[in-house]
């Protein structure tokens, strides 16, 4: 219901998978290929309809990906904020 309740609505979200800790390296995933690529591989084949959203693979006991998550969600704010304002300008202007 809340990604139906995003979607519709048009509000931001992001996928997190937690305990990317636990999860091993499989032999057929490239070294370089980034955690997070690999959790969007995961989830999307899973779930499809999530392929619009960012997804964040972290390990909350260990810290990581944390700070990349709420910076993605300080971005978003701050875009939300200027479409905002971009639409009250064309609102007011003549």
């Amino acid at each position: 219901q809340i990604i139906e309740y995003a979607s519709a609505h048009h509000k931001p979200l992001c996928i997190v998978v937690n305990k990317w800790d636990l999860v091993r390296s499989d032999e057929s995933s490239h070294p370089k290929v980034s955690k997070d690529i690999r959790a969007q591989r995961i989830v999307t084949q899973r779930f499809p309809f999530l392929k619009k959203y960012p997804v964040f693979a972290v390990s909350a006991l260990m810290g990581n990906q944390v700070k990349t998550i709420i910076m993605w969600m300080i971005q978003v704010r701050d875009m939300k904020g200027v479409s905002q304002n971009r639409s009250l300008q064309k609102d007011t202007s003549p």
